[in-house]
């Protein structure tokens, strides 16, 4: 939790991340085409920025956690901060397991491109009917 108000940003918890402190990660996965990103040369950011940090950062400041949006696009894009935390994790669990980092990062990379394209199929196949000029200013 991070303030009086019990709300819960977090989506994953590290409860001992860096000098005694731990990380809550919040993600979120975004299409770059709907009409909300049209106009932003990089999405994931601005929505990491907009939608994350502008909504939950200020319940971090007196907490003992950081906070860390890792947003990704549809089309594989990841915001940065989010990388950088990704790599971290990747570091950290390819010592843990004792695998050249190299094998083991290729294929939490791999992995991952994979469950976020799986979740993005399923959302597809689960929509209702939906027109292509409700996802973007298509001319029909």
């Amino acid at each position: 939790m991070t303030d009086k108000t019990r709300r819960r940003p977090g989506d994953v918890s590290i409860k001992n991340w860096s000098l005694r402190r731990g990380l809550a990660i919040d993600v979120a996965v975004i299409c770059p085409l709907a009409t909300s990103h049209l106009r932003e040369a990089e999405p994931c950011e601005s929505y990491a920025q907009h939608q994350k940090i502008d909504r939950y950062g200020d319940a971090f400041e007196n907490s003992d956690y950081d906070f860390a949006p890792v947003i990704f696009e549809t089309s594989g894009a990841v915001n940065k901060e989010g990388e950088n935390v990704l790599k971290q994790i990747i570091r950290f669990a390819s010592k843990r397991e004792g695998v050249t980092h190299t094998v083991f990062a290729a294929r939490a990379w791999a992995r991952l491109s994979c469950c976020v394209q799986y979740a993005s199929a399923q959302q597809i196949l689960n929509r209702d009917s939906v027109e292509p000029t409700e996802v973007a200013d298509i001319p029909v």
